[in-house]
C-alpha cells in the first residue's frame, strides 16, 4: 500500500513491476507475523470493525428489470474489472448519491425509463 485515498480505497504497488492500481480494502491481503502482539481485544476489534463502504466510481448504463424497476450499472472505486460492476436499483442509489444520479440521468435521451428513474430522486432544493 503506497497511499490511502480514503478509508476503503488504497493505491497499491507491485513490488516487482512497480505497477500501481487502486483497490478496495476488501481486496487487500494483510500480512500477519507471529511476533505481532495480537491480543484478544485486537481480534474483537477487527471482527467488529469490518464495515465495508463502497464508493461509486462511475454510473455506466441505465436499464430496467423484468418488473420495470430502473437499475444502473455501477463501477466501484477500487474494483477495476468491469465484471465486478453491479446492477443497482436507482432507488437505492438515489437515497445515497442523489446528485450523482441526477447528473447521470438528466443528459440521457428522453424516455419512459429515464422519466421513471428521475421520479425516484428527491426534489431539488
Amino acid at each position: 500500500v503506497t497511499k490511502a485515498l480514503n478509508n476503503n480505497v488504497f493505491v497499491v504497488e507491485d513490488i516487482l513491476t512497480q505497477a500501481k492500481q487502486e483497490v478496495h480494502a476488501t481486496r487487500l491481503k494483510f500480512f500477519r507475523n507471529k511476533d505481532l502482539n495480537v491480543t484478544e481485544t485486537t481480534k474483537l476489534h477487527a471482527n467488529y470493525s469490518e464495515e465495508s463502504l463502497f464508493v461509486v466510481e462511475k454510473l455506466k448504463e441505465l436499464a430496467d428489470t423484468e418488473d420495470g424497476v430502473p437499475i444502473i450499472r455501477v463501477a466501484w472505486k477500487g474494483f477495476p474489472d468491469p465484471n465486478e460492476d453491479t446492477w443497482t436499483p436507482v432507488a437505492d442509489l438515489a437515497a445515497d448519491i442523489p446528485t450523482m444520479v441526477r447528473r447521470y440521468l438528466e443528459p440521457l435521451p428522453h424516455s419512459k425509463l429515464r422519466s421513471d428513474a428521475l421520479k425516484l430522486l428527491p426534489n431539488k432544493r
